[in-house]
């Protein structure tokens, strides 16, 4: 009986710590999107005001209703582009196939967020394309929580992460990584990125994750 309240409670806290980057990037994205969704609401309360006759304030010539229609088409256009990243980053899709680049950029953006608020600078140089041979949805949860883990770095550090593809694999650089110089491996840092199949080497404090391309591709 005691066996199993232990398995179960280990089970539970496995999952509540996988779901904390999830939640993470849940929150960063409501940030993200705020901005957007309160200028569009000013937008179209300014456009309703103006469609119904009522003069719009006075010393704003921009508040015009074809200016106002195509900023409000703006906030929608960036709108989308969240949406989108969000996707990426949260549950990509399976037929587009797992891209480390693109997946690294899409996580980055929300994990840039996280970074300034804790006082630090994430900077993504990931141009790809990077395909690997990993479910799309494990790799993307693999750099949430890494990159997620990552910016919790002494206030002012600047943190990279940097995607290449070479010699038919693809590889992830992160720096500066914390971990205890008396371990073998990055610990929790290289955990996830372990999971959906890299192999994690580190040198000081740089970690650099090497993940095969899709079996069939050359490239």
């Amino acid at each position: 009986m005691g066996d199993a309240r232990t398995a179960s409670e280990g089970t539970g806290a496995r999952g509540t710590a996988a779901g904390e980057p999830r939640e993470r990037l849940v929150r960063a994205f409501l940030h993200e999107a705020r901005s957007p969704l309160n200028a569009l609401a000013i937008y179209l309360d300014l456009l309703t005001t103006r469609v119904a006759g009522m003069p719009g304030p006075p010393g704003r010539p921009d508040a015009a209703p074809d200016r106002l229609v195509g900023r409000a088409q703006d906030q929608v256009r960036r709108l989308e582009e969240l949406l989108s990243l969000f996707g990426d980053a949260a549950a990509p899709r399976r037929e587009d196939g797992a891209d480390l680049a693109r997946t690294a950029r899409a996580v980055g953006r929300f994990a840039a967020h996280e970074a300034v608020r804790l006082g630090c600078r994430l900077d993504v140089d990931a141009p790809g394309p990077a395909p690997v041979g990993v479910e799309p949805s494990r790799l993307s949860e693999a750099l949430t929580e890494l990159a997620l883990r990552i910016v919790r770095a002494p206030e002012g550090t600047p943190i990279a992460l940097r995607v290449q593809a070479i010699d038919g694999a693809a590889v992830l650089e992160a720096a500066p990584v914390p971990f205890s110089p008396d371990r073998a491996d990055a610990g929790p840092h290289a955990a996830p990125l372990a999971r959906a199949g890299a192999r994690v080497e580190l040198a000081g404090d740089r970690l650099r994750a090497v993940f095969d391309a899709p079996r069939g591709d050359a490239s």
